[in-house]
C-alpha cells in the first residue's frame, strides 16, 4: 500500500468508526426517549444507558471500521458506511422497542412481575424488557451490518 491508499483506508476507518459511536449514542437517545413517557417510578436518562451505548458504540466501530477499509476490496464510500450504521440503529432501537411493548404487555396481562409493588410495573417491565433486548441483540445487529457492508465492498464475479 502507497501513501494514498493507506490513507484512504485510515480515513475511511476514522469514519466508519465515528458513525458507529454517533450511532450508538442515538439509539441511546430513543431508548430513553422511549421508555422516559411509560417508566414512572424509575425514570431512565441517557446517562442510565451510558455503559451501554459505550460498549455497543465501540462494537460496532470496530466492526464497522473493519468492513469499510480492511481487506483487498476497495474501501467503502462514506454514505455507504452510513447507511449501515443508521441500519444498525433503526434495527436495535425497532427490536428494543418490541421487547418494550412484549414487557408492557406480559406485566399488564399478569404473567411477569406480580411481586413488584411499583405504581408503575408494566413501565418497569417495559424498561427491563427495552434495555435487556439492546443489551443482547446489540452484538448480532452489529455484526450483521458489519457482514452487509463487508459484502457490499467486494468485487462481483
Amino acid at each position: 500500500m502507497r501513501g494514498g491508499r493507506a490513507s484512504d483506508r485510515w480515513a475511511t476507518a476514522v469514519v466508519a468508526a465515528s458513525l458507529g459511536m454517533a450511532a450508538a449514542w442515538m439509539a441511546a437517545l430513543a431508548l430513553a426517549l422511549l421508555l422516559a413517557a411509560i417508566n414512572l417510578d424509575q425514570p431512565i436518562t441517557v446517562a442510565d444507558l451510558g455503559d451501554w451505548a459505550w460498549r455497543w458504540g465501540l462494537l460496532l466501530a470496530v466492526l464497522l471500521a473493519a468492513a469499510a477499509s480492511i481487506g483487498p476490496a476497495p474501501v467503502a464510500a462514506p454514505a455507504l458506511v452510513a447507511r449501515q450504521a443508521g441500519w444498525a440503529l433503526v434495527v436495535l432501537v425497532a427490536l428494543a422497542a418490541l421487547a418494550g411493548l412484549l414487557g408492557l404487555v406480559a406485566v399488564r396481562l399478569h404473567l411477569w412481575g406480580r411481586g413488584w409493588g411499583l405504581s408503575s410495573s408494566a413501565g418497569y417491565g417495559a424498561r427491563l424488557a427495552a434495555v435487556g433486548a439492546a443489551e443482547v441483540l446489540g452484538l448480532p445487529v452489529a455484526w450483521l451490518m458489519a457482514l452487509g457492508l463487508w459484502r457490499r465492498r467486494q468485487p462481483r464475479p
